[in-house]
């Protein structure tokens, strides 16, 4: 339900607990899945979008199309 919140509503506040990802780019980080839950509030969805960013960089890079020889 959270993830609906987060990218079908909007809401500017969903935090995702124990996502892999998140801890994954937290630890690296040096932080905590509670640190910063509490830390990012009210604005806690733009983190979970930057640390899915950090988790999986390839996916969230866009990378130039080649140009076609007229």
């Amino acid at each position: 339900m959270a993830l609906v919140g987060l990218r079908g509503l909007g809401d500017p506040d969903v935090w995702l607990p124990g996502d892999l990802a998140l801890r994954r780019s937290l630890t690296a980080l040096g932080s905590s899945d509670a640190d910063a839950a509490t830390r990012w509030r009210p604005w806690r969805s733009y983190a979970v979008a930057h640390l899915w960013a950090m988790s999986a960089p390839a996916l969230f890079t866009r990378h130039p199309t080649p140009e076609v020889p007229s």
